[in-house]
C-alpha cells in the first residue's frame, strides 16, 4: 500500500522508502524468513539506522 505525501508529513516515524523503494533489496518489499525482522526494525522506527536508508542521500536529507 502506498501512502499519499500528505500523509508521510503526519507519520515520520515511518520509514520514507516505504513509499518509493529505492530497490529489491529493501526490507519493506523484501518481506523474507531472513528480513521481516530488520522490516519491523527499521522500517517502523529505526529508519535512520537503516543501511538502505543511509545509501539514499536523496531521501535522507529530507528527514
Amino acid at each position: 500500500m502506498k501512502l499519499k505525501t500528505s500523509d508521510y508529513a503526519e507519520r515520520k516515524h515511518l520509514c520514507p522508502l516505504i513509499k518509493d523503494p529505492p530497490s529489491a533489496d529493501c526490507y519493506c518489499i523484501k518481506m523474507d524468513s531472513m528480513s521481516v525482522q530488520s522490516a519491523i526494525h527499521y522500517c517502523a522506527k529505526n529508519y535512520r539506522n537503516c543501511d538502505i536508508f543511509k545509501e539514499s542521500d536523496e531521501i535522507r536529507l529530507n528527514f
